[in-house]
């Protein structure tokens, strides 16, 4: 019964990750355009001037971008569009996993098709992503992956929030 149900896991595993490569991969090929961006934190209540606890910041919001909380911005050609794919779906050998939660995203990818707006906000910190329910985002980036992702952000000069020490 134990290898049944191992069995029976393993390709329900196998099924959605490749599900959500397919839906990346599908939403990054057929994109009119990806752009990279660096912005303020996200998902994190900001406190207003009068110590009340504020409404958290979004990246995305009803399919469009909030542009005032975008700090630097780079777009993307077709082949770097691809590496950015390679990049995240790349297969992870390490035998552990840092779980670190700090989740307070300062980078992220956005997809534009059709005037719409899809994003994976990406904690370099933490090395967690998020994104939208039409880009399934469910692999484990190694730890050499989250440096060649860190510095696939750093050679488009999209350096703001990749010190640690930067507060916003």
């Amino acid at each position: 019964m134990k290898k049944v149900s191992l069995l029976y896991f393993l390709t329900c595993l196998v099924f959605v990750t490749g599900f959500a490569q397919n839906n990346l991969r599908k939403a990054l090929v057929h994109a009119d355009s990806v752009v990279l961006v660096s912005h303020l934190t996200t998902y994190v209540r900001i406190s207003s001037e009068d110590g009340k606890a504020g409404a958290a910041r979004h990246i995305v919001t009803n399919g469009a971008p909030d542009y005032s909380i975008i700090k630097e911005s780079f777009r993307l050609t077709v082949p770097e569009t691809d590496s950015l794919f390679k990049l995240l779906t790349a297969p992870n050998t390490d035998s552990e996993y840092d779980d670190i939660m700090c989740f307070m995203p300062h980078h992220a990818v956005l997809i534009f098709k059709k005037g719409k707006c899809s994003f994976l906000d990406i904690c370099l910190g933490c090395q967690k992503i998020t994104g939208s329910p039409d880009v399934l985002f469910k692999y484990h980036i190694s730890q050499q992956g989250w440096k060649d992702l860190t510095a696939f952000f750093a050679q488009r000069n999209l350096t703001y929030g990749l010190d640690l020490h930067e507060i916003d």
